[in-house]
């Protein structure tokens, strides 16, 4: 009777360690943090998986850039490590709230401008190419406050 309970605490104890490992276990899960920007107000608002496994992230900058902040475009490697970035905007406000790999492999960005446009603030549209350098931008709206949510390219 006791050589069977010790067989039957072996096998407990060795069931109970495989099922506490893993074959991952030999691995250090990826896990990174980064942080971007410099002295004042930096804000990413919009991020998105690269097609090379990198990150584009979008937002709002008061540290680089043409005026009272700008458009901020932030392009890293696939552990976050800051590739280029680049800003958008004139001497007003400038934001994004949404960007987006194209087919191209560019980007488009979408947000708001009061350097641009009619009114206030109107939609602002940027696209890029794969390295952030501007191809158009455009804006849309009238003479109250415009803002762009999102955005998605089309067939």
């Amino acid at each position: 009777m006791k050589k069977y309970l010790l067989y039957v605490l072996i096998a407990a104890i060795l069931l109970l360690q495989l099922s506490c490992s893993s074959p991952l276990d030999n691995k250090t899960p990826h896990v990174w943090q980064r942080t971007f920007g410099g002295n004042y107000g930096d804000i990413g608002d919009s991020i998105q998986q690269t097609s090379d496994d990198g990150y584009i992230i979008a937002g709002f900058t008061d540290s680089w850039g043409n005026g009272n902040g700008d458009v901020y475009l932030i392009k890293t490697d696939d552990e976050g490590n800051e590739q280029w970035f680049k800003t958008f905007g004139g001497e007003g406000t400038d934001w994004a709230n949404s960007v987006r790999q194209t087919n191209d492999g560019g980007y488009i960005i979408a947000g708001a401008s009061e350097s641009y446009g009619a009114g206030d603030f109107d939609i602002y549209l940027i696209k890029t190419d794969d390295e952030g350098n501007e191809l158009w931008s455009r804006t849309f709206g009238g003479k109250s406050v415009d803002d762009a949510r999102a955005v998605r390219q089309t067939d």
